[in-house]
């Protein structure tokens, strides 16, 4: 691939147009690369490679924000966008906590791994058509593989604003994904596993596609399970699903707009003693790492719940500045067309010492949970979700459950973990959870 746009010229350009203009501004560049191939019966059905590169302007005036963005990147639409932002900038409400700052530097973060951008394509691809091969190979009842895909991405992000800040950093990422269908007299099942990775020898070496296999054959013969309340286990894919569902509660943006059921609880007891929230943008092998946010804030390690006990918020400089505290720098742009918002990194519940196996006894296991659009509410916590799993009795007897119902709120929620598994899991999102075992919780069957 060749390489990415610096924006030199671009930056340049910007900062040119809005010492012009007399404004405060700042310029958000962004440039991307993906690819993806995908195999169904031994050949290659998709083959996608895309690019994007563009560059997002803010205007402070006071107390008000103005965007434009251009993926055109001339001088001419690059000045254009400054101008834009500068109109925009007038028709806006006014609102609390807007500045530009120059932040002091961010710490030395290398997430930008030379050797997975090098990864030949015939290699890509045999991955993908060896996820399949795998997947069919691990039970005869496994007669559909409808996503064997290997894919990565790279990507450069660089701030600059008046106040003198200027700084960039690039990453990449590889990752595959698998999902199996199993049949059996005229009952279908299925499960899909995902990895992901800067080193591509992981995913070689990765056993997603035996996984998925097993699971959506493990899931043939499902029953359903009485209404109740039962002690719940969820498997890390599972409670990530929740995590981050709910992981809004924790902006600090949320709070001031009453969004949130935590405001007005800092320094209170939200979950059991082992209940440890962390987000960390400084992990190495991060999925979500970043030496520092969209604004241009170093990044730092955060210890969001400790021992049970809730410490802080996530803050871009707006809210911080409403609060009368520092940003933790968690000020976030989904691209640069959108504005300022705030979310985290590597966010991950703490693993605890515990077998997850031990954790499964005589319970009921989740490991898939759907419904999250309409069947979870941020604002209030609660939430109910569609789910499959397994029953597992005292004897260790165990088998599939299906068209059941987990139902209750996310801070209940985490005040009812009583134990947690030592297999944290990290997934695409950033997010990473061990395997949880809940106390008790409502359940929907028949």
């Amino acid at each position: 691939m060749k390489k990415m746009n610096s924006f030199d010229r671009e930056i340049s350009w910007f900062l040119e147009k809005a010492k012009k203009l007399g404004v405060e501004a700042e310029a958000y560049a962004s440039s991307g690369k993906s690819f993806k191939v995908q195999a169904f019966q031994s050949e290659i059905e998709d083959f996608l490679l895309s690019e994007s590169a563009g560059i997002g302007i803010r205007v402070v005036d006071g107390s008000r924000n103005g965007y434009a963005y251009t993926e055109n990147l001339s001088r001419e639409s690059v000045e254009a966008a400054v101008e834009e932002a500068a109109e925009n900038v007038k028709l806006v409400t006014p609102d609390k906590g807007i500045a530009l700052d120059n932040p002091p530097a961010p710490p030395a973060l290398d997430l930008y791994t030379p050797a997975l951008a090098e990864v030949d394509v015939t290699r890509k691809i045999q991955l993908a058509k060896d996820l399949e091969k795998k997947a069919l190979a691990v039970d005869p009842r496994i007669k559909n593989i409808p996503y064997a895909d290997c894919g990565d991405s790279e990507g450069l992000v660089r701030i600059a604003n008046t106040k003198g800040l200027d700084r960039s950093y690039s990453a990449n990422l590889a990752w595959i994904a698998c999902g199996a269908v199993a049949e059996l007299g005229g009952e279908t099942q299925s499960a899909y596993k995902v990895k992901a990775s800067r080193r591509f020898e992981d995913l070689e070496k990765a056993t997603i596609a035996e996984k998925a296999a097993r699971e959506a054959v493990a899931k043939l013969g499902a029953l359903e399970v009485n209404s109740g309340d039962y002690p719940v286990v969820f498997v890390p894919e599972a409670f990530c699903e929740i995590l981050e569902t709910f992981v809004s509660i924790f902006s600090a943006r949320m709070a001031q707009e009453g969004k949130s059921p935590l405001k007005g609880r800092l320094g209170e007891t939200i979950g059991n003693p082992v209940v440890s929230l962390i987000d960390d943008p400084l992990m190495n092998d991060g999925f979500s790492s970043r030496p520092f946010d969209d604004e241009g804030t170093p990044s730092k390690k955060l210890a969001v719940v400790e021992a049970g006990k809730f410490l802080s918020f996530f803050h871009n400089s707006q809210s911080a500045r409403i609060d009368g505290v520092e940003s933790t720098g968690h000020a976030s742009r989904s691209s640069y067309r959108s504005a300022i918002g705030i979310s985290p990194s590597n966010l991950y519940l703490v693993p605890g010492k515990t077998d997850p196996c031990e954790l499964k006894k005589d319970c009921l296991v989740v490991t898939e949970v759907a419904g999250m659009h309409s069947g979870a509410n941020p604002v209030s916590g609660d939430f109910s979700l569609s789910a499959q799993g397994f029953r597992y009795s005292e004897n260790e007897e165990t088998y599939p459950i299906k068209n059941f119902t987990v139902s209750g709120n996310f801070l209940s929620l985490l005040a009812s973990i009583e134990a947690l598994g030592n297999d944290l899991e990290f997934f695409p999102s950033g997010v990473g959870t061990p395997t949880v075992r809940i106390k008790e919780l409502a359940i929907a069957g028949k």
